[in-house]
């Protein structure tokens, strides 16, 4: 944040005020009481069963590391992220490996590197949730918007 703005005093202070101004106004709209009162039960350890279809950690790392070797860093393909050059350090377990053709429709199955796509976390939750599950091309139209 230095580099990019630690010449431009007068905008961080515009943007620290509209934050601050906004902060304010987000304040003063919770009128209710009550709700700002209410307390919700949480921690409670539930223990669940359910199925999980295996995954091989080993093709994940492979893919990792053949975009690393052609590119030369890790960014995430559907909206472009790169966590090295935003937080300054290598962040190569942050990316996640989704499967271009989801596992629940193919059951057991080969996999290889090219069936899958490198996603941040927000990319690859976003995914999850689309119906019909969207391609690659179709996650990078939705982040450019």
């Amino acid at each position: 944040m230095w580099i990019k703005y630690g010449d431009k005093p007068e905008l961080v202070r515009s943007i620290a005020t509209t934050i601050r101004d906004h902060s304010q106004e987000f304040q003063n709209s919770v009128d209710d009481e009550d709700e700002m009162a209410s307390e919700h039960q949480e921690g409670q350890i539930v223990v669940r069963l359910h199925k999980t279809r295996e995954r091989d950690s080993q093709l994940v790392t492979k893919k990792k590391n053949s975009i690393l070797k052609l590119s030369g860093f890790l960014s995430c393909q559907a909206c472009g992220i790169n966590f090295e050059k935003a937080f300054g350090s290598s962040q190569f377990n942050v990316y996640e490996c989704h499967h271009i053709l989801p596992l629940h429709t193919t059951g057991d199955t080969k996999t290889s590197i090219n069936d899958l796509v490198l996603l941040c976390p927000t990319c690859h939750r976003i995914a999850h949730r689309i119906k019909p599950w969207p391609t690659l091309n179709d996650l990078k139209k939705l982040m450019s918007t």
